[in-house]
């Protein structure tokens, strides 16, 4: 329960602020808009059911059919939500490496469609042929993927997209970190060394010394 309402405003007032300010209203943020809508889904809908299910023991949707389409949503809306977390961590690497490449790319008029539809269609794609798959679990008190009905799709599907998704998400924060660490080495490199203390100075004064000894032997000779 505290999930659910947690995580139903957090994302709500998150939806709020981007509709509500200009200033966020960026083709980057939209990967973040995608991975709100998703926990959203999840938060204040699913949870919700899952819950109400739980306590009861057994399923509250009535038949077989809405079932499967409950297990469907769960897992489109955690695969979307991999998926997107995949493409904010290559797109903040796009802009470490090239931002003026990733701006014309999120530039294009076809980019917010393909940054929006593009991780649920992909997720509904792999995940809609499972759908016979999806049952009621009683060891859970929920519908999902079956435990031996299709085990080599699932399996497999499983290890291509939320294995693969969340080790693409730790690839590209490696490689800005690596991105980060080189460029700030050689801001170091090309810096000028500041003089120590004292040392600017020091000219100063020993040219000073040699103006009052030219002085002062251009007076000795004016009195000889």
């Amino acid at each position: 329960l505290l999930v659910t309402v947690v995580g139903a405003t957090g994302n709500t007032l998150t939806l709020l602020a981007y509709a509500v300010d200009p200033r966020l209203k960026s083709r980057f943020n939209l990967l973040i808009l995608n991975l709100t809508l998703s926990d959203l889904l999840y938060s204040a809908f699913l949870q919700p059911v899952a819950v109400a299910s739980y306590l009861r023991m057994g399923w509250i949707g009535g038949g077989r059919t809405s079932c499967r389409a409950f297990g469907l949503l769960v897992f489109t809306s955690n695969l979307v939500s991999i998926l997107n977390l995949a493409l904010i961590a290559g797109a903040r690497y796009a802009l470490v490496k090239c931002p003026r490449g990733f701006r014309e790319v999120s530039g294009r008029p076809w980019a917010p469609p393909v940054f929006l539809g593009a991780p649920w269609i992909l997720s509904l794609g792999l995940l809609a042929p499972s759908w016979c798959v999806y049952d009621f679990l009683p060891s859970v008190c929920s519908c999902s993927l079956h435990p031996t009905r299709g085990r080599a799709y699932t399996t497999a599907l499983h290890v291509l997209t939320f294995g693969l998704g969340l080790a693409s998400i730790g690839a590209f924060y490696l490689l800005i970190y690596r991105k980060v660490r080189s460029t700030g080495r050689a801001a170091r490199s090309y810096r000028v060394p500041r003089p120590a203390e004292g040392s600017s100075s020091r000219p100063e004064e020993e040219e000073e010394e040699e103006e009052e000894e030219v002085d002062g032997g251009t007076q000795g000779e004016e009195g000889s």
